[in-house]
C-alpha cells in the first residue's frame, strides 16, 4: 500500500486528484470550473512532545510545531494545502 502511496506522491497525483474533483464539484453547482477569488489562510498547529522532526517555534503564537497554509476558494473547497517548520527569532522568519 505504502508503495503506491509514495508513487501517487512522486507523480503529484493525490493534488491532481483533489483539484480534478473540485473543479467537477463546481461544474456541478453550475459555476465556473476554475475559481476567480482565493483565500489564503495559515494556522499554527501543536504537536505533540513525541513528534521531534520538521518542527519549529511561532514566538509571536507561542506555539511549538508546524504551520499550514491552506489555499481556499470561497465556498471553502482546498485547492492546495502547504505544511512546513516555522522558526521565528526575535520577529524575524528564519
Amino acid at each position: 500500500m505504502y508503495w503506491y502511496f509514495s508513487q501517487w506522491k512522486k507523480q503529484n497525483l493525490l493534488s491532481l486528484i483533489n483539484i480534478h474533483l473540485n473543479q467537477l464539484d463546481r461544474k456541478r453547482e453550475g459555476r465556473n470550473e476554475n475559481p476567480s477569488v482565493f483565500c489564503i489562510d495559515s494556522q499554527s498547529v501543536k504537536l505533540s512532545p513525541m513528534i521531534c522532526e520538521d518542527r519549529g517555534l511561532d514566538a509571536n503564537k507561542k506555539v511549538n510545531g508546524r504551520e499550514r497554509q491552506l489555499l481556499v476558494d470561497t465556498s471553502g473547497r482546498i485547492w492546495y494545502a502547504f505544511v512546513m517548520q516555522r522558526i521565528w527569532l526575535m520577529g524575524k522568519l528564519r
